[in-house]
C-alpha cells in the first residue's frame, strides 16, 4: 500500500511541475496520444462546453445512460479534492494506483517531448491523455466528456463526439477566449462535427454564432430555453419545485411532456436537466444508444454533483457552491433566497484573480451579513484584501483572513451563535475543494465530514 501511495504521490508531483500553456493546439496532445497507442476517436463519446453547468449536465447525462445499462465513463475538471475524481468509470474514479500507473508509464515520453518541441505538454492535456486511455482499456460503452475552456482548441476536442453540448455562453476567460459572447461562442462552437447534432440552452449573439457554425457542418440545432421561449425552442422547461428536498422541473417538446426531478439543489439544475433531457432523447432517437424516459428518469434522481449547493453540515447549516463568475453568482443568488430565506447567512469567499471579482463578489456580499475574505490555497488567487474591497461595496460587515481554514472557523462559530444562522462558502471551485478537504479531516474545525455529509 505504501508503494502505490508513493507511486500516486510521485505521479501528483510530475504532473504540477508540468508548464502551463503559452499557445493552445492540439497537436501536443495528438502526439501524447500516439505515444500512449491511444485513439482518441475510438472512444465513444459526447463532449460538453459552455460558461455554466456543463458540470451538471454531464453528471445527469452519465447517470441516465448508466441506469439504462451501459459501462460508462465521465471526464471532468477541475477536480475538488483529488486529482482522481477527473476520471470515473460507472460513477466509481480512477483508483489512484491506476491514474499513477498510467501517468507513471508516461513520464518519460512527456519529458523527452517537452525537451524537443517548442508546444509542452501540460497537465490538462496529461489529464486527457489519461482519461482517454482509461477508457479504452476499461471498455466503457460510452463517455460523457467535459471541455476544459472553450472547446476548438480545449484537448478533449481530438475526440469524435456524436453529440456536442453547449450550455449557456457569457464573457469568461476572455483572455483566452476573446472579449465578446460572440468570440467565445465561436471556441465554443469548435466542437461540433460535420453531421452531428449540437445540443444548447444559448439564446441571443451566442445562439447565432451556433447555428451559423452548425449550418457550414450541416449539423441539427436543438434549442432549450425556458418556458416563456417555447415558440423559438424545440425543448422548453418550466420550474415546478425547487426545494431543500430537490428540484422538479416539466419540459415539453414534440415528444410530449415529462416531469423530471433531482436530489440536487438550486432553480438553475431545471434548465440542467432540460439541456441532458433534449441530450439523452436525441441519443436515444437516433440509435446511438437505448434510453428510456425511466432510466433517465432513475438517472436524474440519482445524479450525484458536489460542490453545487452542497449541504455539508446541519449544524451550524454549512453550504458550498462553485459560483466563480457573474451568471453562475446570479444563480446561486436566486437558489440561496428560495431556499434558505431568512437565514443570516455567513459568506466565506475567495475567487481566482483573473475573474470579474468585483462583479461577482458584488452580487454576492448582499446577500450575506457578513464576509469572510480570504485567499484561495491556488496561485491564481485574488487576495483577501481585492475580495474585501469589493464586498465593502455592499454596505456588509467584512473581515479578512489569511486561510480558509481560520475563515470556516470563525464563520461556524458566528452562524452558530446566530438564531438562523448559515455558512455559504462561493467564488471558486478551488476554494471549494479546499473547504472539503478541511472538513474531511477536521483539521481543529470541530467537524467530521463523514458525520455531516448530506
Amino acid at each position: 500500500m505504501e508503494s502505490q501511495s508513493d507511486d500516486y504521490s510521485a505521479a501528483i508531483a510530475f504532473l504540477e511541475s508540468l508548464p502551463p500553456k503559452n499557445e493552445w493546439t492540439l497537436e501536443p496532445v495528438r502526439d501524447l496520444c500516439k505515444l500512449l497507442d491511444v485513439d482518441p476517436k475510438a472512444v465513444p463519446c459526447i463532449l460538453i462546453t459552455g460558461t455554466n453547468g456543463k458540470g451538471s449536465v454531464a453528471a445527469f447525462v452519465e447517470s441516465a445512460i448508466r441506469a439504462a445499462g451501459y459501462k460508462t465513463g465521465r471526464y471532468i475538471s477541475p477536480h475538488l479534492v483529488d486529482y482522481t475524481e477527473r476520471v470515473s468509470v460507472d460513477g466509481k474514479d480512477i483508483s489512484k494506483a491506476d491514474f499513477a500507473r498510467i501517468i507513471l508509464n508516461a513520464k518519460d515520453a512527456i519529458e523527452k517531448y517537452n525537451q524537443t518541441h517548442p508546444e509542452t505538454l501540460s497537465q490538462f492535456e496529461a489529464n486527457t491523455a489519461v482519461a482517454l486511455k482509461f477508457f479504452l482499456g476499461s471498455k466503457v460503452d460510452f463517455a460523457v466528456i467535459e471541455i476544459g475552456m472553450g472547446g476548438r482548441l480545449d484537448s478533449t476536442n481530438v475526440t469524435e463526439p456524436v453529440l456536442s453540448i453547449i450550455t449557456r455562453i457569457s464573457l469568461e476567460h476572455t483572455a483566452a477566449l476573446g472579449d465578446t459572447v460572440e468570440k467565445i461562442a465561436f471556441e465554443k462552437a469548435g466542437i461540433i462535427r460535420a453531421g452531428r447534432p449540437v445540443i444548447t440552452g444559448c439564446d441571443g449573439a451566442a445562439l447565432e454564432v451556433i447555428e451559423k457554425a452548425a449550418k457550414e457542418k450541416g449539423c441539427e440545432v436543438i434549442n432549450v430555453g425556458a418556458n416563456e421561449s417555447a415558440n423559438t425552442s424545440d425543448f422548453s422547461f418550466t420550474q415546478k419545485n425547487v426545494s431543500l428536498s430537490g428540484t422538479q422541473a416539466e419540459v415539453s417538446s414534440k415528444l410530449g411532456t415529462t416531469q423530471l426531478s433531482s436530489r440536487l439543489l438550486g432553480s438553475y439544475q431545471c434548465f440542467n436537466m432540460a439541456v441532458a433531457y433534449a441530450a439523452l432523447r436525441k441519443l436515444d432517437g437516433q440509435g446511438t444508444l437505448k434510453i428510456s424516459k425511466e432510466a433517465i428518469a432513475a438517472g436524474f434522481q440519482n445524479a450525484v454533483w458536489p460542490g453545487r449547493l452542497e449541504i455539508v453540515s446541519t449544524e451550524p447549516l454549512v453550504v458550498l457552491d462553485g459560483a466563480h463568475n457573474i451568471d453562475g453568482a446570479r444563480a446561486l443568488a436566486a437558489s440561496v433566497r428560495a431556499l434558505f430565506a431568512g437565514k443570516k447567512i455567513c459568506l466565506v469567499c475567495g475567487m481566482m484573480d483573473d475573474k470579474d471579482v468585483e462583479s461577482t463578489v458584488g452580487i454576492l456580499a448582499p446577500l450575506a451579513s457578513s464576509v469572510y475574505a480570504i485567499p484561495v490555497a491556488y496561485h491564481r488567487t485574488a487576495t483577501a484584501v481585492r475580495i474585501s474591497e469589493a464586498a465593502r461595496n455592499s454596505g456588509v460587515t467584512v473581515l479578512e483572513f489569511g486561510s480558509a481554514a481560520e475563515a470556516l472557523g470563525a464563520a461556524r462559530k458566528h452562524a452558530s451563535s446566530e438564531e438562523n444562522g448559515m455558512v455559504l462558502v462561493a467564488g471558486s471551485l478551488y476554494l471549494v475543494g479546499e473547504i472539503k478537504a478541511l472538513l474531511a479531516g477536521t483539521c481543529g474545525l470541530g467537524l467530521s465530514w463523514s458525520q455531516n455529509k448530506q
